[in-house]
């Protein structure tokens, strides 16, 4: 038996707290290690659920809360592992314990634990599908992160999560003195992300000039020929709602996430049929299509290709290859596609940007049907690991497994102070998102989810 198999034998046939004890003594350095470790337990949990078996969920959220440290009360852990455990044979209790776990987070001391804590703890809760209660953990991290950046000699990692804190709450000036009083801490790519950022939200951004010495000059030159000045439609995954299609089209560009080949875009009326620019998380997904034989029609609707991960080349079939830009200035987490699509779009100056087929997770079908349809055809790049449990829509254990990965409240933040800005426009659905508040928002997915 290999190693691999040895490791995993043991942790899962062995009790909880020897998992816990072994993770921390041979795997988790560090206290911030192991409660990091935590969410991949708790995410586990939610796929045990989702299949029904009810004893390994149980037993991987022990794990999860144990990596969380013994800050939480017992009493508060074995409410969340109860519930779970309740709505397993119940699904119509799970309203009046979400409920009840709201009240239970929201009367913890916010110091008894530190901002991290706090914030791992609402990725764990938004797991197994308690937003409300995440929401407010998050809350409170948001709160200890500014405290602990603000603190005398704070370290650059939690400077940088301080200022990310406040410019998700708009306190532009509480992030210029953390700037002014931690020069060095944040690297240089850091700290023109927040220099732009703060510059896009108080309308005195200027797209600084293209580098000819840099190795993506050429690609950046296209996309900037392609957005700088221009009506650019971004569409996304889902189903824009309403006909929009002529919209799209008309467009100088057309920009869309993870585009596929029209024959996997649906009814003109609604998508579009167009597109210039699309993002791929990485160029694996092309390189397999053309194993499938299908994306040399899809390469040839293409001006430009942007990349999230490393570039290995400058070009496919003869199209250009960009890596998009990082984006540092969300709370503790990494853009979605669609926001850091955004994000790239906007930071090249485009004459006018509208976002179509944006549900921000709060539509159980938040891919349009076209788009599942291929991702049910066994691509196994592009393809979810639980897609084999999708019958018409995206499985719904399957939603709050995505939030504890993404943490889409991080996101809704970022597009909704970008919207107030002034700096895209959106279809009404998208629209009526960005309206409500952060913790409107959840109340929605909560509601959306229902008892899953």
């Amino acid at each position: 038996m290999g190693l691999a198999r040895v490791k995993t034998f043991v942790l899962e046939n062995s009790s909880a707290w020897l998992v816990v004890a072994l993770l921390r003594r041979f795997v988790t350095k560090s206290d911030y290690q192991s409660k990091r470790e935590s969410v991949t337990f708790f995410q586990h949990a939610n796929v045990a659920y989702g299949a029904h078996k009810q004893r390994r969920s149980v037993r991987l959220l022990r794990v999860a809360f144990g990596l969380l440290g013994d800050e939480l009360p017992m009493s508060y852990v074995r409410l969340i592992i109860g519930a779970t455990n309740q709505t397993q044979r119940d699904l119509s209790r799970r309203g009046a314990l979400s409920r009840e776990i709201l009240d239970a987070t929201k009367a913890l001391a916010i110091d008894i634990t530190d901002a991290t804590g706090w914030y791992q703890l609402s990725r764990g809760l938004f797991s197994v599908g308690y937003f409300r209660a995440a929401w407010v953990a998050r809350e409170n991290s948001i709160v200890l992160s500014i405290r602990e950046g603000e603190a005398a000699g704070a370290g650059a990692n939690a400077v940088g999560r301080a200022i990310q804190a406040h410019l998700e709450r708009r306190n532009f000036a509480e992030v210029e003195a953390l700037l002014a009083k931690s020069v060095g801490q944040i690297t240089d790519s850091g700290l023109r992300d927040i220099r732009d950022y703060l510059d896009i939200m108080q309308n005195k951004y200027v797209m600084p000039p293209l580098d000819s010495n840099s190795p993506s000059f050429d690609a950046e030159k296209l996309f900037s020929e392609l957005i700088t000045g221009k009506s650019v439609a971004l569409v996304g995954r889902g189903s824009p709602s309403g006909q929009y299609g002529n919209e799209i089209d008309s467009a100088d560009t057309v920009f869309r996430l993870k585009y596929m080949g029209k024959q996997y875009l649906g009814l003109q009326k609604f998508h579009g049929h167009r597109c210039d620019v699309s993002q791929f998380n990485s160029l694996d997904a092309l390189i397999e299509l053309s194993e499938i034989g299908q994306p040399q029609e899809l390469v040839e609707d293409l001006k430009l290709v942007l990349c999230v991960t490393p570039v290995p080349q400058v070009s496919l079939q003869g199209k250009p290859i960009l890596q998009t830009i990082s984006v540092e200035t969300l709370y503790r987490t990494t853009c979605v596609s669609g926001m850091r699509s955004l994000s790239q779009a906007m930071r090249f100056a485009p004459k006018s940007l509208k976002v179509f087929g944006f549900d921000f997770y709060s539509k159980v079908e938040f891919y349009s049907f076209e788009t599942l349809k291929f991702l049910q055809s066994g691509s196994p790049v592009f393809a979810d690991p639980y897609m084999h449990q999708f019958k018409g829509h995206i499985s719904r254990d399957e939603i709050p497994w995505s939030f504890s990965g993404h943490d889409p409240v991080s996101n809704f933040c970022f597009a909704q102070n970008l919207y107030q800005a002034g700096m895209f426009e959106i279809e009404p659905f998208g629209a009526s998102i960005l309206a409500l508040t952060s913790y409107q928002y959840v109340e929605r997915l909560e509601e959306m989810l229902g008892d899953w």
